[in-house]
């Protein structure tokens, strides 16, 4: 049975492709802070839960992780997107959450992929924006 793990899972793009791989008779792995509570049940669906925004507790629990696993694909669609408005009303807090989560976690994502079990292929995007 081939092996996807799909970050970005709790609606639009992510969500869709998480329920398609699973009609198609793929294992779906997960990542993230919460986990789609009806795809919880489904015998080929298994979620990790890790905060993608604290760096360095994701450097350390990515790599647990991705030492257990071979990825046949893996489709990096987490995104945040914050709030549109002008830079000098954007806290850097907010803009740096909207880094880790867009930029910075993927990163270590691919650092940690590269390192301990390659995929045949890596697909980053983000349906973010598409569903506002």
């Amino acid at each position: 049975m081939q092996k996807i793990l799909i970050i970005g899972k709790n609606g639009g793009l992510g969500e869709a492709l998480i329920y398609r791989a699973l009609e198609d008779g793929y294992a779906v792995y997960t990542l993230g802070e919460y986990t789609n509570k009806q795809l919880i049940s489904h015998i080929n669906y298994y979620f990790f839960p890790v905060n993608l925004n604290d760096l360095s507790l994701l450097q350390e629990e990515i790599k647990e992780f991705m030492m257990g696993h071979k990825f046949d694909l893996v489709i990096l669609d987490e995104g945040t997107f914050g709030q549109i408005n002008h830079l000098d009303k954007t806290s850097l807090k907010e803009l740096q959450n909207i880094m880790n989560i867009n930029l910075w976690s993927n990163k270590l994502i691919i650092d940690s992929l590269e390192f301990h079990n390659r995929p045949k292929q890596i697909v980053a995007i983000s349906s973010e924006v598409s569903i506002k």
